[in-house]
């Protein structure tokens, strides 16, 4: 079975115990502009090595190469089913990049 491409959908980070929400699929330019504007988005359903490049792609398409930071999944202040994501190094736009990894995806 060939491996599956990321999908990028418009994400929704408000859920109980830090779950991410995928919302609809979007393009990356859509992510781009909705990252710009302060929304999260989630990259999903490829590798987890796959999905990192894509949503730090993503995030540096909004706030330039060098400038976006990696942060683990928010488990102690957010919840258990948080996801790892990017951000931008300095606020604003507010939002995250998030990612879905082999072991932890969105709802």
């Amino acid at each position: 079975m060939p491996p599956t491409q990321p999908t990028i959908c418009f994400a929704s980070a408000t859920g109980p115990n830090g779950a991410v929400y995928r919302g609809p699929t979007c393009s990356k330019a859509q992510a781009v502009a909705f990252r710009a504007a302060g929304q999260d988005i989630v990259v999903c359903d490829g590798s987890t090595v796959d999905n990192r490049k894509l949503a730090k792609e993503i995030e540096e398409s909004v706030v330039g190469t060098g400038n976006a930071k990696e942060d683990p999944p928010h488990v102690i202040s957010a919840g258990p089913d948080a996801l790892p994501h990017f951000q931008p190094k300095m606020r604003p736009p507010a939002g995250h990049s998030f990612f879905e990894t082999n072991m932890q995806k969105a709802k």
